[in-house]
């Protein structure tokens, strides 16, 4: 509401955008994201190398398909290296493709308020999973940060109840947390 109002910015950043982008690209798939994606002519670009805001470049955007992807040639490199780490790591891997739900909106009351989830996945042995980039190079050790500066303590509490009430999952949260940065 607050935001609707004004009162409170809406913010955006590389990093968030970066973010969405690494989202999408696992909600989608690797094969169908790349399908749709679209890498901005160097003609549509800033100096800095992000979207031009000329017209020529919203043009350009416009004419694309509905369903496309634009990304920079800088996002474009960096989402393949990401993809590369995230697939060389077993793990990560693993889980991806043991997935059997993406993105399952489950509402329900909590102490008589309603609230609604929607987890990133749940794979076939009922693991509930957020996928997460992150700047830090060792997410290993360092990712506990992210998970305190942005409350995602808290997401995992409200996505663990949401799962636990449809019978989708049992707690823990697992982050899948992938560095923009060492990859």
């Amino acid at each position: 509401d607050a935001h609707r109002r004004g009162d409170i910015p809406a913010t955006d950043s590389s990093s968030l955008s970066l973010g969405r982008l690494w989202h999408d690209l696992l909600d989608l798939g690797p094969d169908t994201f790349g399908e749709r994606s679209v890498v901005v002519p160097v003609d549509y670009l800033t100096a800095g190398g992000a979207l031009s805001s000329k017209k020529d470049a919203k043009e350009w955007v416009a004419a694309l398909p509905a369903d496309a992807i634009p990304i920079t040639p800088e996002v474009s490199g960096q989402l393949g290296r990401m993809l590369d780490g995230f697939q060389s790591n077993a793990a990560a891997w693993d889980i991806y493709e043991s997935i059997e739900h993406q993105e399952v909106s489950i509402f329900w009351e909590w102490g008589g308020v309603p609230v609604k989830c929607r987890p990133d996945a749940i794979t076939q042995s009922g693991q509930l999973v957020d996928w997460k980039s992150t700047r830090e190079a060792n997410p290993l050790t360092d990712f506990r940060k992210a998970v305190a500066n942005f409350g995602y303590g808290l997401s995992a509490a409200l996505y663990e109840e949401g799962c636990r009430v449809a019978d989708l999952a049992k707690p823990p949260m697992i982050f899948v947390a992938t560095s923009t940065v060492s990859y």
